[in-house]
């Protein structure tokens, strides 16, 4: 064709082979941009065990807490106390004997268990 530019007029003296393939689906002439920050990203893993379990040690001593302060209510004594089979458990005048005060505990702690393990689900 007369008139017509040749290819190598058009892109000067860099050769052809320099530009990016047409498969990348990108523009052959840019050439790809380099970054030269490349940071590693950090790994909260360990960060992340340490608060949780954190918050599983404070759930643990909230349900202790709850379940003292459900089992010191009187309600609560009223209704499970009675279903015991354990006669020593008021001693005269409707006070508790240590007998009472020790089933009071395991009822606690039992108490406390399920709390517990209620809060640690929701981790």
């Amino acid at each position: 064709m007369e008139g017509a530019t040749d290819l190598n007029d058009l892109l000067g003296q860099s050769p052809v082979q320099k530009f990016s393939p047409m498969v990348t689906a990108g523009d052959p002439f840019i050439s790809p941009i380099e970054s030269k920050s490349t940071r590693p990203v950090k790994d909260y893993s360990q960060q992340f065990s340490i608060l949780q379990g954190s918050f599983r040690h404070l759930f643990s001593y909230l349900s202790f807490f709850l379940a003292a302060m459900v089992m010191s209510l009187s309600k609560p004594r009223e209704l499970i106390l009675p279903y015991i089979p354990i006669p020593s458990i008021y001693g005269e005048g409707g006070v508790l004997t240590y007998t009472g005060a020790a089933v009071i505990g395991a009822l606690s702690t039992i108490l406390a268990y399920v709390i517990n393990t209620v809060l640690h689900t929701l981790i």
